[in-house]
């Protein structure tokens, strides 16, 4: 599979690195064209990664953390549908390598593991929605219905396991772009616009 902008995206990347000063009007209007471009042309992952982290570094110098938060969190996304192709129909437009390159997990190293303690909480709180469920369940199946004890119990923590399996498998995409869309309002409008574009979950 082709990389259909990650040409002249490192080139642009070795122009901003040459210098940590502020990020030149240039730079961010070439950035701002690329992404513009990347709306209704093909994109690869691994274009779409390196202009997350060129735009990441645009951030960086201008002090906003929010939209840092943002390249971090899809940046992290794209690396987990990478290891999960069954996944990968979230974002259909975009065309996935199978690796995550070495500059990629370079960028990711040291960066905060944003999604792995979003999906930890969401999990630990579907555990103990369920656990609490279940208990309810069970004494409305044995008090208020006269269940047998051993069938109620049965009952509810099948229904339990249940339903803890399919709301975490079919919750965790929603949460997760609810956090990672959330933080992208305070990226540029372009940015919002191609990372629209190329999802199928879009909630904002």
């Amino acid at each position: 599979m082709a990389n259909y902008y990650f040409g002249v995206l490192s080139q642009l990347n070795r122009d901003v690195m040459k210098t940590d000063l502020a990020f030149s009007k240039r730079a961010s209007s070439r950035l701002n064209e690329i992404a513009e471009a990347m709306v209704s042309g093909n994109v690869s992952d691994n274009d779409y990664i390196m202009l997350l982290e060129l735009f990441y570094e645009k951030y960086r110098r201008t002090n906003q953390k929010t939209a840092c938060k943002f390249c971090v969190m899809r940046i992290q996304k794209l690396a987990y549908l990478k290891k999960h192709p069954v996944s990968q129909s979230t974002m259909e437009r975009l065309e996935f390598h199978s690796r995550l390159d070495e500059d990629t997990r370079n960028f990711l190293r040291g960066k905060p593991r944003y999604l792995k303690k979003l999906r930890e909480t969401f999990i630990k709180r579907i555990l103990l929605i369920s656990v609490v469920l279940s208990i309810l369940l069970m004494m409305l199946l044995v008090l208020l219905l006269r269940f047998p004890f051993i069938v109620g119990w049965i009952l509810a923590i099948a229904l339990g396991v249940i339903g803890f399996f399919y709301l975490t498998t079919e919750g965790m995409d929603y949460i997760e772009e609810a956090q990672i869309q959330s933080c992208g309002r305070r990226a540029d409008k372009i940015l919002n616009v191609l990372d629209m574009s190329l999802h199928t979950m879009v909630q904002r």
